[in-house]
């Protein structure tokens, strides 16, 4: 159980560092494509 806590952390630590970046570089991307067209 205490080991899933910690992989659990791990996996959020990651989809912070990595994901939510890379998810709002795609945001941005699509917004100014749709602001320019």
């Amino acid at each position: 159980m205490f080991s899933f806590l910690i992989q659990n952390a791990h996996l959020c630590d990651f989809n912070h560092k990595i994901l939510l970046p890379i998810i709002q570089h795609i945001n941005n991307k699509t917004n100014n494509h749709l602001s320019n067209s």
